[in-house]
């Protein structure tokens, strides 16, 4: 993989993982708990409604060019990295 940023920062890394892990206990916990209420069509609805709601968020705001590079339909090119 290429990337034009050298810089490692594996305790970034090791906080976002956490904070996904966390995220995804909290999304089950919580349909677990309206599963009394709802039908399960309905919790599936919203919780791909909300994906897709911030996902759309992020992909307007962020604006980050590897977002759009599937959609280029271009392959990527990368400078050989010199290997010591």
């Amino acid at each position: 993989m290429c990337s034009g940023n050298r810089e490692s920062r594996p305790l970034a890394g090791i906080a976002l993982v956490c904070i996904g892990y966390a995220c995804f206990a909290m999304q089950d916990a919580i349909a677990k708990w309206l599963v009394a209420d709802y039908d399960v069509p309905e919790i599936l609805f919203m919780r791909s409604f909300v994906i897709v709601a911030v996902s759309g968020f992020l992909v307007k705001y962020r604006k980050h060019p590897s977002i759009f590079k599937a959609l280029t339909g271009r392959p990527s090119r990368c400078p050989q990295q010199d290997m010591p």
